[in-house]
């Protein structure tokens, strides 16, 4: 009998160490945003935990038309070569891809839609990213004064806003 116990009580505490160690994803990893003048937050599924392998997620980002949005990222932590935060413009297939270890970017969209997709490889995981988005009225729209910093994945290769 008491063998059963110490079964029950072991299967127990591994479903326990199980749920504790492993993030919780409850947060959908595709989701649309409408954007307004209170800031929005905007994570990593995970966060501040690290994320999951092989991950492919996507926020749509909407703002009214005539206004344009800001996105603050406070902080990126990611495998540098693997794991990253790509923005992307409806009109265009690319501005900027983010990833390694970055505190502060913040980004003015040039249009009312954006998208944010996070991709990871099958190795290495770190805590993600944290991001806030906000709404600016096109008149209030002030250029950014933080540029976007170049990438490096053992290639020859710079973030641009322009399609490469």
């Amino acid at each position: 009998m008491q063998l059963l116990h110490r079964v029950k009580l072991f299967r127990f505490l591994e479903i326990a160490a199980f749920l504790l160690l492993q993030p919780i994803y409850a947060q959908d990893c595709r989701r649309t945003i409408n954007v307004t003048g209170t800031p929005q937050v905007m994570t990593s599924p995970g966060w501040p935990r690290h994320y999951r392998n092989n991950m492919d997620c996507r926020w749509d980002l909407n703002v009214a038309p005539g206004s344009r949005m800001r996105i603050q990222f406070t902080n990126i932590s990611t495998q540098e070569c693997c794991d990253r935060v790509q923005i992307f413009d409806p009109g265009h297939p690319f501005i900027y891809t983010l990833s390694g270890n970055i505190t502060d970017i913040n980004l003015q969209s040039k249009a009312p839609r954006l998208t944010v997709r996070f991709r990871t490889d099958g190795s290495v995981t770190s805590y993600g990213f944290f991001a806030t988005v906000v709404e600016t009225v096109t008149s209030q729209v002030v250029p950014t004064t933080t540029p976007p910093p170049a990438v490096s994945c053992g290639y020859n290769a710079t973030a641009t806003e322009s399609p490469q």
